[in-house]
């Protein structure tokens, strides 16, 4: 299963998008629609001179895959296109090994459903701090899993 293109927009709204790169929340690099910046990456050129809207555009759609790629192959209850959103946005922002060793996804894979939007909020932190903004995506994260609804943003 593939993200859609509402889930798309649902993970920019709330990754938010930078042409600039800057320190995320975590403290690492990063630019366009929470792309991390590798060793592979242009870093000099994007250090100066940034990057435009196609480009990460462009950037989003190669990271997604490796958030699709994860939620595909740890998670083997039948989900919904917008539940599948829901878990790519959380992978996106969290990491396939996270997905990989969670309770979210053992109880999802155990047929308790009922309980994921509570796993998702759990996952708040960054740096070992709470953040705010963590939360508020993590109900939104939870509420498209459980209810369908893309909501606003934040």
């Amino acid at each position: 299963m593939k993200v859609s293109d509402e889930g798309l927009h649902f993970i920019s709204l709330w990754e938010g998008c930078s042409l600039k790169r800057y320190a995320d929340a975590a403290g690492y690099w990063t630019i366009g629609v929470g792309h991390l910046i590798t060793d592979s990456d242009p870093q000099e050129a994007w250090k100066h001179k940034g990057i435009d809207a196609e480009k990460a555009l462009q950037l989003l759609k190669i990271d997604i895959e490796h958030a699709e790629s994860s939620i595909n192959r740890y998670v083997t209850w039948p989900l919904k296109q917008t539940q599948h959103d829901a878990l790519t946005s959380w992978c996106f922002n969290v990491g396939g090994y996270n997905v990989k060793v969670s309770t979210l996804v053992k109880l999802l894979n155990s047929s308790e459903e009922g309980k994921v939007g509570r796993e998702l909020v759990r996952w708040n932190k960054a740096g070992g701090k709470i953040l705010p903004g963590l939360t508020r995506r993590r109900k939104a994260e939870a509420k498209l899993f459980n209810l369908g609804d893309y909501g606003k943003g934040p």
